[in-house]
């Protein structure tokens, strides 16, 4: 993929995001799925999480006694996140900042630990993905963990349900193998949310070649359950700096 589309593709996905906020909220308001990734965090560390959306895993780390501080370049969705967790803010455990995820407003060695959740198969083209993922390496600190998921869009549940079987063959003029545009109703007009469908071995090379050492990565359910990947929702991953 050309740079120039890579840039007009992640732009249009934050202004898409932008756009669909609310009902984005309202469809991922409640945090219980990510209690499960409480084990990764530790009383006193600092945490960073990045492409937050609605902020909504902050809930599953309020009594964890934890500093953290959510990004995403959609204004529309930390402004949501500023609302929603407004108490919890003023308490100075938890902050949100809009951020484009190109270039995180972070130092280096900063964090004890990053989640980066359902966001990575929305960065296009292979070289943002290595750029975003070295990101993310230099933010943690030295033997620090990135959790994060993406979407399983080869799995059953989504080549059915948005018919993806053609884009994932033959992708669109530009596009590389793999990327596929996914529907979001809004006030009755689609908006087509540009994907790339990972394989477990695709993400394996990525973070390979970026230098992380693996630690977990398979296919899970909602509830970070690991399932047979034909079922699954999501593919998890672990990695340390």
């Amino acid at each position: 993929m050309k740079p120039e589309l890579a840039q007009q593709l992640l732009k249009a996905t934050v202004a898409q995001y932008n756009r669909i906020a609310v009902e984005f909220d309202s469809a991922r308001s409640t945090a219980s799925d990510f209690t499960a990734l409480t084990r990764f965090v530790k009383p006193g560390d600092l945490v960073v999480d990045v492409a937050c959306g609605n902020g909504r895993l902050a809930a599953a780390f309020a009594d964890q006694e934890v500093r953290m501080i959510g990004t995403d370049g959609s204004k529309e969705l930390i402004t949501i996140a500023r609302e929603r967790y407004a108490t919890e803010i003023e308490k100075g455990w938890l902050g949100f900042t809009v951020a484009d995820i190109m270039e995180l407003p972070f130092d280096h060695a900063q964090f004890d630990v990053c989640f980066f959740m359902a966001a990575l198969h929305h960065v296009p083209s292979h070289a943002m993905r290595i750029a975003v993922m070295r990101d993310l390496k230099k933010i943690i600190k030295p033997g620090a963990r990135v959790i994060g998921s993406v979407w399983n869009l080869r799995a059953t549940l989504f080549t059915q349900r948005y018919d993806l079987e053609t884009q994932l063959v033959t992708p669109r003029s530009g596009h590389d193998v793999g990327d596929v545009f996914i529907p979001w109703k809004s006030g009755g007009a689609a908006e087509e949310r540009y994907c790339h469908a990972f394989t477990i071995e695709e993400l394996q090379d990525l973070f390979t070649e970026v230098g992380f050492v693996i630690e977990e990565l398979y296919p899970v359910d909602r509830m970070f359950e690991k399932v047979e990947f034909a079922d699954s929702l999501n593919i998890f991953f672990v990695l340390r700096g």
